[in-house]
């Protein structure tokens, strides 16, 4: 299987899982069934849409450069985030939140394993340099197999809202941390005693430029919302 396939094929099974979290918590909490259909049509859509939208940017050629500021954060990272807090914040006390298991939230998180074992890949190819991967400073893997571990052990524990809490926080901070590498890497390569940014460009091109525009904010998503969903727990409404 070639890069780019990989990179694609995780990005379906991202996108399969978030929708079915969705169409679980719609089947759980609509009145009609023409209100979780639409519901469920609605979510298709807007996952499609997104897609939609990282592809066209990466023909464009908009992201193709590395001089400030970021491109990938203004077109891709900022617009999600952004989207993410006016969503959860309209969202956060509604009854489908609570409907999605914790476990699911919690092991949906292991899938950054597989995002760093395609970045050791992605070193060979060219696509990446080892600082941005576990050989450098990245440690994204290591959480991911913490989720795993941990999600696996909520089937015969179970877990204090607490220690949800932390995880979820802990799997922001590593992700902060991830970003703040690939970024270092590229505008201050001297605090790794690099002479320059030793960033391919390659990496901003589809389907790479995946990974910052949807499977990292894919991870923050899911964090931010089971966050919202454990601090909101007691105040649900239709």
């Amino acid at each position: 299987m070639d890069l780019k396939t990989q990179y694609l094929g995780l990005t379906v099974i991202v996108n399969i899982l978030i929708f079915h979290f969705g169409y679980y918590a719609i089947n759980q909490t609509s009145e009609s069934i023409e209100q979780g259909n639409k519901n469920k049509i609605q979510l298709a859509i807007g996952l499609l849409s997104y897609q939609a939208y990282i592809y066209i940017l990466g023909l464009t050629g908009i992201l193709e450069t590395l001089a400030p500021p970021p491109r990938v954060v203004v077109f891709m990272i900022a617009p999600i985030f952004i989207a993410t807090y006016f969503f959860l914040k309209r969202h956060k006390n509604r009854m489908w939140l609570q409907a999605i298991p914790n476990i699911w939230l919690i092991l949906f998180q292991s899938f950054r394993i597989i995002v760093e074992t395609i970045f050791i890949f992605s070193i060979t190819e060219g696509i990446l340099h080892p600082n941005v991967t576990i050989h450098g400073h990245n440690y994204d893997m290591i959480f991911g197999i913490i989720a795993l571990i941990f999600g696996l052990s909520m089937l015969f524990i179970k877990m204090p809202t607490l220690a949800l809490k932390a995880f979820n926080f802990l799997g922001l901070a590593v992700l902060a941390s991830v970003i703040f590498v690939f970024m270092s890497s590229i505008f201050i390569p001297e605090i790794y005693g690099m002479q320059k940014g030793d960033f391919p460009i390659e990496f901003t091109y589809y389907p790479y430029v995946l990974v910052a525009g949807f499977l990292m904010p894919s991870a923050v998503f899911i964090h931010c919302l089971h966050l919202t969903k454990l601090f909101n727990q007691k105040k649900l409404v239709d």
